[in-house]
């Protein structure tokens, strides 16, 4: 990403991707439930969400670099921990926090 309006709608079509994955496949719904039942399961999810939210700040800091370190790091932990079951409200979550990046 180049600059912010890049990043914003870059993120912006994984949050719609992802939505309409989660949306048309049930089966992701379940698979997500799956995961929050089995300990070892969810400690790679939630790794693995940190992982998406360090590159998500990473991306902000390079469009971005004189940013509020705990503006980003709120931003991006908030948006990459969103759950297949949840799909609805964390689209709208996502949305908001796109928002939110425009006015960062």
């Amino acid at each position: 990403m180049r600059d912010k309006a890049q990043l914003l709608s870059a993120f912006a079509a994984l949050v719609d991707q992802y939505y309409e994955i989660v949306m048309d496949k049930p089966v992701m719904r379940d698979i997500s439930s799956a995961l929050r039942s089995d300990k070892e399961l969810m400690g790679i999810e939630i790794a693995e969400s940190r992982a998406c939210g360090a590159l998500l700040a990473a991306a902000i800091r390079r469009v971005d670099p004189h940013i509020d370190s705990k503006r980003v790091n709120a931003l991006a932990s908030d948006l990459a921990t969103g759950r297949g079951n949840h799909a609805p409200r964390r689209r709208a979550q996502a949305r908001r926090g796109c928002a939110a990046g425009r006015r960062l």
